[in-house]
């Protein structure tokens, strides 16, 4: 409520307050007289009070108009409070919705930096995994030195060649060499490992990495986490794939890399003809070879 209302309303109410004391003045010097004064004389008297009638209406509708103009007075006052209760809950719901917005807006900032932060992350997995596949090194079956990812070929034929000899051993039933399809690759993983050691280098280093870049998207909170699956993936080549295939099956990777691989359909590229043996299809479960299942 304005200060000008507030000087009105104070002011009405102090002239209706004498109003209302000088009727009550003037009723009770009204009783006092008329109980005062002879019987004789009352006629007398009351001729001359009815020259005060006037006055009186005067009064009386004085205090009247007194009256309304307060009624009216606390109305406008009433409006006034009602108005500014509500521009007060249009600002508080305007406000509300600001805190909002900028609640949201400092959540997508929070997730573009979290996605900032893992795509960071990722490419610098994927940078490390190529620099380990430069590095690598090995002999093939006839000596010959090679490099980078010639060196996984080299190693996939030198598995091969494991996996025959195991295979042959086992179907030649020496109870030695008994065991099932999967056991067979895993003692021919095991002869490729002590060839590498022997060989001076490895790809335990390269798995152990090409893990840690899978189970990272896994965990990562971003959106699509099968879209950077896909992209780890698509850097592989066939014999990467291949050699992957089989170091799946041996124990140190069965419960750790494998679970990923068929999560996210790490093998899909991989033709059933690189298989040492198209029954190893079944290795894996649908999941791993994705929509070629």
């Amino acid at each position: 409520m304005s200060g000008e209302s507030k000087v009105n309303v104070a002011g009405l109410g102090r002239t209706f307050l004498i109003v209302v004391v000088l009727w009550l003045v003037l009723l009770i010097m009204t009783l006092w007289f008329v109980t005062s004064i002879p019987s004789e004389k009352v006629l007398q008297y009351s001729l001359f009070g009815d020259t005060f009638a006037v006055i009186s209406v005067l009064v009386s509708a004085f205090a009247f108009v007194a009256l309304y103009m307060s009624i009216r007075l606390q109305q406008k006052q009433l409006k006034v409070q009602t108005d500014e209760l509500k521009l007060q809950r249009e600002e508080l719901e305007q406000t509300r919705a600001e805190l909002r917005g900028q609640k949201e807006q400092l959540e997508a900032q929070n997730l573009t930096l979290k996605q900032q932060s893992f795509e960071d992350k990722f490419f610098r997995m994927l940078t490390l995994l190529g620099d380990i596949v430069r590095d690598l090194k090995a002999h093939d079956h006839l000596g010959a030195l090679n490099v980078g990812r010639e060196s996984i070929r080299a190693w996939c034929t030198r598995l091969q060649m494991c996996w025959r000899e195991e295979l042959d051993k086992r179907n030649s039933n020496q109870s030695a060499f008994a065991g099932s399809d999967r056991q067979v690759i895993e003692r021919a993983c095991l002869r490729l490992n002590e060839y590498q050691l022997h060989q001076g280098g490895g790809c335990s280093h390269y798995f152990h990495t090409l893990y840690n870049i899978l189970k990272f998207v896994k965990l990562s909170e971003t959106a699509d986490k099968q879209f950077y699956a896909d992209l780890t993936t698509a850097l592989l080549s066939t014999h990467e794939l291949r050699l992957l295939f089989y170091i799946c099956q041996t124990p140190a990777q069965y419960q750790k890399l494998k679970p990923l691989v068929e999560e996210f359909a790490v093998l899909e590229r991989l033709e059933i003809h690189e298989l040492f043996d198209p029954s190893h299809l079944d290795l894996f479960s649908k999941s791993a070879y994705g929509s070629r299942s």
